[in-house]
């Protein structure tokens, strides 16, 4: 723009200075000249054949030309600038032809080593005052730099939808894995779960004064779990430590076996020991090792007097403290062979008299209104 402007200075007359009109239209011509050899786009000028007639540096240099006389003596028309697509240039001089100006159009040309670009053309044409075309006059930018960057956009929006699509088919894969995973950890605990009823039951099997003891146990304590706001999960820890409560006794089955009503200080001992022995017992096993404190201290007191550890309080697990009174609300209400079942008017009884002592206050509670 700035050499355009000294153009006009050097031929345009200053104020006060006269001219003739052939002098000034001399002057106006060189402008046009010089602004056509020096634009940065590439220009020409054809005859209505398509014959070149004129042709600035920058259109010679744009499509590999090292003059514009090379350029004109190799392809002579315009209708001989090498299309990557033949067909566009039958398409762009019937536009021509249909309304006398073309702009913008994007097409892809080869250079003289054979390489392409993308070009942008306007063309335009001229003719005289009676309507006659006399010239068609055009102009060409190089646009591959933008091409490729458009191209480049469209690729990684591609990539993208691709990388989404992958993403969606890896997240339906993950969630039926999921699923897949969920189902067998069911069908683990529902296996698992069969085993400790098969174990417990074998267990309350032994002694017909014990039948079902560990499944009254297991739904005692539910109750009063489900009473307290208990989540399923914990529920159901609960409920398995409740079945598998009483495994340690095999460590004393010879105790139990004799039925007797009146047992020596030593026995008793041994006894007490089965809820240490059955956590010992179930430590080997990796699942489910949350049931193991609460079988450990399903016999501890709030008073701190229980077994094996002599807790207090808090301190005792709250399912085991839960389990405490579901165990002794069954050992209450169910015959043994040496005594018929005080019932559960007694257990209720005993659960006022030793709130604070042996049973934790809320939970007895709670035990007497569900059990």
């Amino acid at each position: 723009m700035g050499k355009t402007k000294d153009l006009k200075k050097k031929v345009l007359p200053k104020k006060g200075e006269c001219c003739s009109t052939k002098e000034f239209l001399n002057k106006q011509n060189n402008i046009y000249k010089e602004i056509f050899q020096n634009s940065p786009e590439g220009a020409y000028l054809a005859t209505p054949t398509g014959r070149l007639l004129k042709v600035n540096p920058a259109l010679a240099n744009l499509l590999g030309y090292e003059k514009p006389a090379e350029l004109i003596k190799n392809l002579k028309s315009i209708q001989n600038i090498c299309y990557f697509k033949p067909e566009t240039n039958e398409k762009l001089f019937h536009l021509i032809k249909e309304k006398g100006v073309v702009k913008g159009y994007e097409i892809q040309v080869y250079k003289k080593d054979g390489s392409k670009i993308w070009i942008s053309a306007n063309i335009m044409t001229i003719r005289n005052s009676k309507g006659e075309q006399v010239f068609y006059a055009g102009s060409i930018q190089d646009i591959s730099h933008r091409k490729k960057q458009i191209d480049e956009l469209l690729q990684s929006e591609a990539n993208l939808a691709e990388m989404l699509r992958k993403a969606e088919e890896d997240r339906d894969f993950y969630e039926d894995t999921l699923k897949d995973m969920c189902s067998a950890y069911q069908n683990l605990d529902e296996f698992y779960i069969g085993v400790i009823e098969a174990i417990s039951c074998a267990l309350d099997d032994r002694y017909k004064w014990s039948h079902g003891h560990s499944q009254r146990v297991a739904s005692y304590a539910t109750a009063i779990a489900k009473a307290i706001d208990m989540n399923e999960e914990e529920i159901e820890t609960l409920k398995i430590a409740a079945l598998l409560h009483d495994i340690g006794k095999i460590c004393a089955l010879d105790i139990f076996a004799d039925n007797k009503s009146n047992i020596t200080p030593e026995e008793y001992e041994i006894i007490k020991k089965h809820p240490a022995y059955g956590a010992s017992m179930l430590e080997r096993i990796k699942y489910r090792k949350e049931i193991i404190p609460i079988i450990r201290h399903h016999h501890e007191r709030i008073d701190g007097k229980g077994y094996p550890d002599g807790l207090k309080g808090e301190d005792i697990p709250l399912c085991a403290r839960i389990l405490h009174l579901a165990e002794s609300y069954d050992s209450m209400t169910v015959d043994r062979p040496y005594r018929r079942a005080p019932g559960k008017e007694f257990a209720i009884s005993e659960f006022k008299r030793c709130t604070n002592t042996q049973f934790d206050p809320k939970l007895a509670e709670i035990a007497i209104k569900v059990l």
